[in-house]
């Protein structure tokens, strides 16, 4: 039986439910999705300037540095392209 948890717009909620949870996560919300390879450098977070905007691939390449150093264990990332 699989586990689904649906966020809602602020993802408060779902972010408390996965605190109490046995095992480790991530939770990553990426902004509008493209499909450049221009690599821009990328924001994290709110100390970051954002752009609208980040490609697919970095998406993909933030998870992958995610799941090999055990960054940001626990706790949700929202990423884009840096202004």
């Amino acid at each position: 039986m699989k586990n689904i948890l649906l966020l809602g717009a602020s993802g408060r909620t779902g972010i408390q439910v996965l605190n109490y949870a046995l095992l480790d996560w991530t939770l990553v919300r990426p902004v509008g999705l493209n499909n450049t390879d221009k690599e821009m450098g990328l924001a994290i977070g709110s100390q970051d300037k954002h752009s609208a905007f980040i490609s697919r691939k970095a998406v993909a390449q933030f998870l992958v540095d995610c799941l090999e150093t055990n960054g940001y264990i626990k706790k949700a990332a929202i990423i884009s392209e840096k202004k």
